[in-house]
Order: C-alpha cells, then structure tokens, then sequence
C-alpha cells in the first residue's frame, strides 16, 4: 500500500509512533493529576525491590506530553497501582520511534537487569512503514525469546495495523500477538487504546497520541491482567 510523498514524511520520521488505528483525531486535553491513595489505604507486601519494566515505542515512552515522568502510560500505571496498595516500581523503556528491530537490540541489557515483570508493546512503527509480518513476528519472538531465556515474566500488549495498510496485512498483522501469545504461553493484552483514541478529551492536539488522561485510561486496563500473574500473585502475601 503507497503513500503519499507527504505521508510518508509524516509518518516515517523520528521520533515517531503510531497507535494502530490510521484515522485522523481530534481535540485535546489537559488531564488532572491522580491524587495519591489516602494514609488509610492497606499496604500490600509487594516486596520493594519489585519492578514492571515497560518497554515500548513512543506509546510506552510518552512522547509530546509535557511531563512523560508523571503522564506516560508506566507512569500512570505506576500510580494507579499504589493507589491500590501496591508497593512496587514501574520502569519506563519506551524509546519513541522504536521498531520491532530497535527492540531486539535493546533487550539483552534489559533483560539483565531481571525485572520481575516485563510489558511489551511494540509493533506501531512496524505497522507503519510496512515491514512484512513475517519480520515483524521473527523480531517480537527474538524478544520474547531473550526474556524467556533469563526468567523474566511477560505480558504482551496487542498493537494492531492501520487500515491503509489493507485488510490482509491487517489480520496478518493481529496474528502475530495471538500466535505468540499461545505458543509461548504469555497473557496478551488487547490492544488498550482502540476507544481512548476515539475520544477527544483523551488525546493530544495530533490526535494520534494520549494524553495523560488517556493514558490513565490504558494503565486500568492492564491491571487486571498485571494482577493475575502468578509471580505477581504470589508476592502479595
């Protein structure tokens, strides 16, 4: 599928990430702070050395927001999971532009680190720029792979194609997550921005990245599935 000279200016430049959605959004807003949990909330023993790295794309790192420190999505997961009584850390590697390839190179050293969960979410930029499924899936299984290989914990966010890209690359494209998702045994997470995208109080001015209240919106979604690791479980006491 072509685009336009224009386009894929647009598109294809650094840093740069698109959702999974190839659609024009409008609107902005400014999202209020999540005030910390009260003193009374119970304290759930989460040992403190423990750590969910995210790593990502632009999605993960929080690109344009004016604090991604306190906005991007890990960010806010981070809070809304102490707002629970979690004691835990929520670790930010999303590197805006990032491609499935860009992530093989960076897993290594992350994965040393031995984080007792790891989110993965890439896939966007791949999307975009048209790079063959079969490529995508071989550098989202490398990943999984150098993770697996150290003992690290998985979870795997769905990213999905823009429609420009046409139906069959489509459906090729959402079979990477559910066929790795199966074959390596690793919860997957629907793609968690399909309606935050939709919704103009939810996004930046570009329309095509969430802003912190949108974000927020995304870290409640994948809660329930941080939750239900068994790691995870396991550790609450």
């Amino acid at each position: 599928m072509s685009f336009s000279i224009l386009s894929r200016i647009f598109l294809f430049s650094k840093p740069f990430v698109m959702v999974g959605l190839c659609c024009v959004f409008l609107g902005c807003s400014t999202a209020d702070p999540i005030p910390s949990p009260p003193p009374s909330s119970p304290v759930i023993s989460v040992p403190s050395s423990f750590t969910i790295v995210t790593m990502g794309d632009s999605l993960t790192e929080g690109y344009h927001l004016p604090n991604p420190q306190t906005e991007s999505y890990p960010a806010q997961l981070e809070k809304l999971l102490q707002q629970k009584g979690y004691a835990l850390k929520v670790e930010n590697q999303g590197v805006s532009g990032d491609t499935t390839a860009d992530g093989v190179r960076r897993s290594a050293w992350i994965a040393a680190s031995h984080p007792q969960l790891l989110i993965l979410f890439f896939g966007s930029n791949d999307a975009l720029m048209g790079i063959p499924t079969t490529e995508t899936k071989k550098n989202m299984e490398a990943m999984v792979k150098i993770f697996m290989d150290q003992g690290v914990p998985l979870l795997l966010i769905a990213a999905e194609a823009p429609s420009s890209m046409g139906d069959a690359y489509q459906t090729d494209f959402r079979k990477i997550f559910t066929d790795i998702s199966q074959e390596y045994h690793i919860p997957l997470i629907p793609f968690p921005l399909r309606d935050i995208l939709f919704q103009d109080d939810l996004v930046l001015e570009d329309g095509i990245h969430p802003n912190a209240k949108g974000y927020a919106k995304m870290g409640e979604k994948i809660i329930p599935f941080i939750e239900n690791v068994s790691l995870f479980q396991k550790t609450r006491g």
